[in-house]
């Protein structure tokens, strides 16, 4: 959700970490045939030079800009979004298209990409319409690859997974170190992984350059190559982690950003508080975002008589309606700006369908320039409580809001809501309208890209 600064964010993480799937995945023409991911590093413990001169990102009126370690700015809030310095860069977005700024604000790699990830390695690691890009400092194409997913380089690998599902280890050439022969393979722990199918007793051990390497003796069984593995010595990094387990979070630098008793800032070691963050936007703002939002709408009141409902609806049916003339705030939660939806039942008989915590899951939906319609957000997970059931009686409707999203590419947008009525699946359509996003709402979902990023726009 569009906030301005991300205690709330932290308290979401926490709530879906013991969450299940809402739903089945839905797989057809409204998504991509591959689920786009960022894998995680295939080393776990590579350390990297601290930097003498870091930046630190603030947030201000909804945009990204910069701080030094004394507190002092040095590149004002003028991106939307931009990620952390790594290696003298950081990706930064403009308009709706990520790119790479150096220290100066300025771009060294033009901004023409849905996404971007923080540099590693000498390498980006990018996204155009979910596939994932390596390219170099001058933003140049490694190599041309067949991976759907991919992970960043360190220490001249990368994980990846191909159409067969399954993962694999590349050099910087592209070329596999590991094949694709195993189940799953383990980050690297002081220069060893292991690889396989724990459950079928099926693991090996091995090295940097994909060669098996004899376990000892003792070891008789996967389980126990895997307890081999947990203990081998790893010096994990903390930077961008929580600390604390809750509030406090290593930037690097002797510098930690702190959330306590609603008020989040950046302190130094000596306890001074270099950068205090608003508590909230200060003003109206529309979702200019570069990743799906998750498709649930609550129910703004219950359900009432039509002929309390000023606006013209369609006669006859069972009918779903966005009002992007009548801008209403989405909910308390983000304040963002919405438009008034409408869900109403003229199809003379009662319709019954599922809810969630009081509100509906559905997904709004872009026309592409192939003219196909995509989802613009996530409704295939969730937590696995909270669910129930409504009947809306003839004649009646309810009131919802649908989030309002800005970006740069024009777009035909609609709402998708898709129920099951006494055990037969439907699914409407509401009217189109006219609405602008941004790429990578078409295909990145949050949940297949995790991040500690606390100052997402």
């Amino acid at each position: 959700m569009h906030l301005q600064w991300y205690p709330q964010i932290l308290a979401l993480a926490l709530l879906f970490a013991g969450c299940t799937n809402m739903q089945q995945k839905y797989a057809g023409k409204d998504t991509l045939p591959f689920e786009p991911a960022l894998l995680p590093s295939i080393v776990s413990d590579a350390s990297s030079a601290p930097d003498p001169y870091p930046l630190f990102r603030i947030r201000e009126k909804m945009h990204t800009g910069y701080i030094d370690k004394d507190g002092n700015p040095v590149i004002p809030p003028t991106f939307v979004a931009a990620g952390d310095f790594s290696e003298g860069l950081a990706a930064a977005r403009s308009g709706g298209y990520y790119g790479y700024i150096d220290k100066t604000g300025h771009f060294v790699i033009s901004p023409s990409y849905d996404f971007a990830t923080a540099f590693s390695d000498n390498t980006g690691l990018v996204y155009k319409d979910g596939l994932p890009i390596y390219i170099d400092r001058k933003g140049n194409k490694l190599f041309e690859h067949p991976f759907l997913q991919a992970g960043p380089f360190v220490n001249g690998l990368a994980m990846i997974i191909t159409a067969s599902n399954k993962p694999g280890v590349i050099n910087k050439k592209g070329a596999l170190v590991i094949d694709t022969i195993y189940t799953s393979i383990y980050p690297f722990r002081n220069g060893l992984t292991i690889a396989g199918d724990q459950p079928a007793n099926n693991m090996v051990l091995l090295d940097t350059a994909g060669r098996c390497i004899t376990p000892p003796a003792a070891i008789q069984d996967a389980n126990g190559l895997k307890a081999y593995y947990e203990k081998l010595p790893v010096n994990e990094q903390t930077k961008g982690r929580l600390i604390d387990g809750r509030y406090l979070v290593d930037m690097g630098n002797g510098i930690t950003l702190n959330v306590r008793h609603g008020d989040a800032y950046y302190m130094d070691q000596r306890k001074y508080i270099l950068w205090q963050f608003a508590k909230t936007a200060d003003f109206p703002h529309d979702y200019d975002i570069d990743y799906q939002l998750m498709g649930f709408y609550p129910i703004k009141d219950d359900p009432a008589p039509l002929y309390h409902c000023k606006q013209a609806l369609p006669p006859g049916v069972f009918s779903l309606t966005v009002m992007p003339d009548i801008r209403e705030t989405e909910h308390a939660f983000s304040g963002a700006n919405g438009y008034r939806t409408i869900l109403a039942n003229r199809s003379g008989q009662a319709i019954t369908f599922g809810t969630y915590d009081h509100g509906l899951v559905m997904s709004m939906q872009a026309k592409t320039n192939t003219g196909d319609w995509r989802d613009i957000e996530d409704i295939a997970r969730g937590c696995g409580n909270g669910f129930g059931e409504m009947t809306l009686r003839s004649g009646h409707y309810i009131h919802l809001v649908s989030p309002a999203y800005s970006g740069a590419i024009k777009a035909r947008l609609r709402l998708r809501f898709a129920y099951v009525n006494y055990g037969e699946p439907h699914t409407i359509y509401s009217n189109e309208f006219d609405g602008s996003i941004n790429p990578g709402q078409l295909w990145r979902s949050e949940w297949n890209f995790p991040s500690t990023d606390y100052l997402r726009p």
